[in-house]
């Protein structure tokens, strides 16, 4: 039997390694990846790790140190940017709100007239745009941003523009993935927020001090529903009278000798720091805190 033909990459680079002009430390160090058409791929790290460098350098903006950088089989040529790669840069997105909408609104195919519905931005059309909320006119970045460069596959690199936050990527989750999938393109999706990228993405990328230190599926991590909320042991000192049970909403109360145990879902550290404050105040020590099962969210957030 013939061995299946591997998947050409549509984005492609190789020992990409970039150092800014009077700085001694690089801003990319050696970073190999590859994407495929119809893959939505993660950008994770923190504030500095090399995010934006790196799709600034994928998308041909700036012209790397080292390395290599391939789009459609292709050397990239810095400044010579090729039809259907398409860059939404934090930096770059200074175009008024108002000309932003008008791009959206221009003539929508199909599949932009959909996100624009997922977005909550269709109905708004002729709303005056100065009274729209800052929260639209982010998700109007964010949709122009998918807006289409060609016709067929393309590959969009988006950074942290202000429209991909929490509720905005819970909306995208039923959008992105099947039409990236359907449709063969390729997206980047540059944060520092776990939780935002983890329900978008197919694999997510980490980066740490411009290096790449962890390439993770996220079929591997588990389904939303099964480990998106860290699961905790509390063990106080004392008992407590089960008819309190109430006071302690989705978590199981079990008395053990001279001690209480709480178990169960804490959604938060908000809400967790909330559970302590209330156990406090009714007076029973805490003798013990177990991270039983780290969410996704957190397990990614360890990785940067």
């Amino acid at each position: 039997m013939n061995p299946q033909p591997q998947p050409t990459p549509v984005l492609q680079a190789r020992a990409l390694g970039l150092v800014y002009e009077n700085e001694e430390k690089a801003a990319l160090a050696g970073i190999d990846l590859q994407v495929e058409a119809g893959e939505v791929v993660g950008v994770l790290g923190k504030s500095g790790a090399g995010k934006t460098s790196l799709l600034r350098t994928l998308g041909g903006m700036i012209a790397p140190t080292s390395g290599q950088v391939e789009v459609f089989g292709q050397a990239l040529v810095p400044g010579k940017i090729p039809a259907g790669l398409r860059a939404s840069l934090v930096e770059s997105n200074v175009i008024d709100p108002r000309q932003r909408l008008r791009e959206i609104f221009l003539r929508p195919g199909r599949d932009e007239m959909d996100l624009l519905q997922v977005l909550g931005l269709y109905t708004e059309l002729n709303r005056p745009l100065d009274i729209l909320p800052q929260t639209l006119r982010n998700r109007a970045s964010l949709a122009l941003a998918f807006s289409p460069a060609t016709t067929g596959p393309g590959i969009f690199l988006i950074d942290e523009l202000p429209g991909l936050d929490l509720e905005t990527a819970a909306l995208l989750q039923g959008w992105l993935p099947d039409w990236a999938h359907g449709l063969d393109q390729a997206v980047l999706l540059a944060s520092r927020y776990p939780a935002v990228l983890y329900p978008l993405c197919d694999r997510i990328l980490v980066l740490h001090a411009g290096r790449l230190v962890d390439d993770v599926s996220t079929r591997e991590l588990g389904s939303p529903a099964n480990g998106k909320v860290d699961q905790y042991r509390l063990r106080l000192r004392g008992r407590l009278d089960p008819g309190r049970a109430a006071w302690f909403p989705g978590l199981r109360l079990t008395l053990e000798n001279e001690s209480t145990l709480l178990e169960g879902e804490i959604a938060d550290q908000s809400a967790l720091h909330g559970l302590l404050a209330r156990i406090r105040d009714m007076g029973l020590p805490l003798e013990r805190l177990e991270r039983l099962e780290p969410s996704i969210e957190y397990r990614l957030g360890q990785r940067m």
